[in-house]
């Protein structure tokens, strides 16, 4: 049955990750004309949106940590998936049940044929009506492309958060940081509150504040309430206002983007509190920052696989996210370093490559989608650049590969985009499966 269900929503509704060719125009017609089949359970949700270009996925899952630290029922939905459809929905994070998502694909089938939604719109109705079943607090919800546009803004959220704004999807979203902004703050409701991310550069964060003052919009920068964030090997300090009153701590996260991620979504979880009357506990910070992965299902964001050598794995999918990789793969002197790299069409591929480091390893891979670059297409433009790199089509066969081929001082990095890592993981925790069932 499940199984059923998901082919239905894969391969009988329309799909981004099917599609090669420019992405169809969208609105917001048929998502709504499917929430307002299900008697709306998008207006009975009391929710927290999440846009930008990078970082909406970990500011989504720190920010439902340090809600469900407070005791809150906590829904949670990001996009996309890296192993299995039910890891979009989760309530406290516990993915959906494979049950939920096949009674609820076979009870609407028909109300589906009828609008022809999208996979991506039929999802968010799912994810809407499912919250609601299970009568979460909060619902904290990532958007997929864009703001303005994407499904998921049927939804009228409480808080709306922006972590940052670069140059992705300009097909889509516009050529220009500003347009691409504009798109972004299209999730800002009247007479709300939203958190921008410091980082966001003064020419994309003034079209979001002018949009938020057209809308009586109370904005916060991140930096207005927590003034400073410190990550080092698994150790944070945080200093807040006012006051800056100091905190410090162990977390589960790593990266280098990290901080500024945690500082967006912990600014975000401070204006909720305000929002809700509610003062904010040090122990909550602490315990909600202590086991973000654990508590939410956090994964593919600089995670780290094994040691001896080090695996680690990074679903960084356009430059801004590129260039953190690019900094700590050049920090990383006297190792020898392998990269398997796949990516997605549309992306400017010589550009992301122009800065690795000279004896870098490269071994181009592909997810499983239809909108992946073909590695013979990698090997001409890497032949193009002066590169010497190889193909392995299957990202697990290429990290069995060169982990044959590595020491233990070596660093294996998997990267390029989320759908790539997702593939190698379906692979890598059955073969981890086989290996415990032995």
């Amino acid at each position: 049955m499940y199984q059923e269900a998901i082919d239905y929503l894969y391969y009988q509704l329309p799909a981004y990750a099917r599609m090669r060719g420019p992405l169809p125009k969208i609105d917001l017609s048929k998502t709504q004309a499917l929430c307002d089949a299900l008697g709306n359970p998008e207006a009975k949700l009391r929710a927290i949106h999440v846009a930008g270009t990078n970082g909406k996925g970990s500011v989504s899952h720190i920010l439902s940590s340090l809600l469900q630290a407070q005791g809150l029922k906590v829904g949670l939905y990001t996009s996309p998936h890296l192993t299995d459809y039910c890891e979009r929905i989760r309530v406290n994070g516990v993915p959906c049940s494979q049950q939920a998502v096949s009674a609820w694909v076979m009870q609407h089938r028909e109300l589906m044929d009828r609008i022809q939604p999208s996979f991506f719109e039929a999802t968010v109705a799912f994810t809407y009506d499912h919250l609601v079943s299970q009568a979460v607090d909060i619902a904290v919800i990532e958007t997929g492309l864009g703001g303005r546009l994407d499904s998921t803004n049927v939804l009228h959220s409480d808080l709306q958060v922006i972590t940052s704004i670069a140059y992705d999807h300009q097909d889509v979203l516009g050529h220009t940081l500003e347009l691409i902004a504009a798109e972004k703050a299209g999730i800002i409701k009247t007479g709300c509150t939203a958190v921008l991310a410091s980082g966001i550069a003064s020419s994309p964060r003034s079209v979001i504040e002018s949009i938020a003052a057209s809308k009586s919009v109370t904005v916060y920068q991140s930096s207005e309430l927590v003034s400073e964030v410190d990550l080092d090997s698994g150790r944070y300090m945080l200093s807040m206002e006012p006051g800056k009153s100091q905190l410090t701590g162990a977390t589960d996260l790593r990266g280098p983007y990290q901080a500024e991620n945690v500082q967006t979504a912990l600014a975000a979880y401070i204006a909720y509190t305000h929002l809700q009357g509610v003062s904010v506990e040090a122990d909550v910070i602490t315990q909600g920052l202590s086991s973000v992965y654990t508590s939410t299902g956090l994964a593919g964001r600089w995670q780290l696989l094994a040691t001896e050598p080090e695996l680690r794995i990074d679903g960084a999918h356009n430059a801004q996210a590129f260039g953190h990789v690019l900094d700590y793969l050049n920090s990383q002197k006297g190792r020898k370093i392998f990269l398997i790299l796949g990516f997605s069409i549309q992306k400017d591929v010589a550009s992301l490559l122009q800065d690795l480091p000279p004896d870098c390893e490269v071994i181009f891979s592909q997810a499983e989608i239809a909108r992946a670059i073909d590695t013979e297409e990698l090997l001409k433009i890497s032949r193009e650049m002066g590169w010497h790199a190889r193909a392995i089509k299957d990202p697990y066969e290429a990290y069995q590969a060169v982990r044959r081929e590595a020491s233990t001082d070596d660093l294996i990095f998997i990267t390029g985009s989320l759908y790539l890592i997702g593939s190698f993981l379906e692979s890598y925790q059955d073969q981890d499966a086989r290996v415990a069932d032995s």
